[in-house]
């Protein structure tokens, strides 16, 4: 029951100012201008904006005293951050399931196979687990200010890290056929971002438990 309070707040938060709306606006136009310039890569901004809204309800918790008010209530820190891992994983599973219909429009607008779903969604969750597995542990810890910047620096070390995997991928390719490097990066973005995902859960739950309000 507790849990389940936590993510009623945590919708109306996000609800409240629309903001739900406003992103799912703007992540479905990404994915119309990705099915008229036949560009698939667009369909990955609408995972990516609907992952970014825990930090905001983080950023309002923070900014009304909520965090330090809820010590009061019937709830532990670790339902506290888990709540928010929780709403991530709805989000995630709502930008899944707008992209899946995006790409269903495009394979039958240009014919093209829907074998592009075994490539494309795990891409797409991958990279919209990737900002709330670095950031929520950081601005749990550290608070939603400087959280925010430790996270611009991260951000530069993933792209890094992205242009790292684009090498391993086109070594792998070069070293086969095409598909070995769609495989790769497949195999990679199933495995490793939802293992991280729930590596972070867990460390965000112990570094919030150790925060002084």
């Amino acid at each position: 029951m507790i849990m389940k309070g936590l993510l009623v707040k945590e919708r109306y938060s996000l609800l409240s100012g629309g903001k739900i709306l406003y992103l799912l606006v703007f992540g479905l136009a990404f994915g119309i201008l990705g099915i008229v310039t036949r560009s698939t890569f667009f369909f990955v901004y609408m995972g990516f904006m609907l992952a970014m809204l825990p930090y905001s309800s983080l950023a309002g918790d923070e900014l009304s005293g909520w965090e330090s008010y809820s010590l009061t209530m019937p709830c532990t820190r670790g339902q506290y951050v888990s709540s928010k891992y929780v709403m991530t994983l709805i989000m995630l599973a709502i930008s899944t399931a707008a992209t899946s219909l995006l790409l269903v429009i495009y394979c039958l607008i240009y014919h093209e196979s829907f074998e592009i779903f075994t490539h494309m969604l795990p891409i797409c969750i991958g990279t919209s687990l990737a900002m709330p597995t670095l950031g929520l542990p950081l601005m749990l810890w550290l608070g939603n200010e400087k959280g925010k910047v430790v996270l611009v620096l991260i951000g530069c070390l993933a792209g890094v890290l992205m242009s790292f995997v684009a090498g391993l991928s086109r070594t792998a390719t070069s070293s086969g056929t095409p598909e070995n490097g769609i495989r790769f990066i497949t195999t990679l973005m199933l495995v490793v971002p939802p293992v991280l995902f729930f590596i972070s859960w867990f460390a965000a739950v112990k570094l919030f438990e150790r925060r002084e309000f």
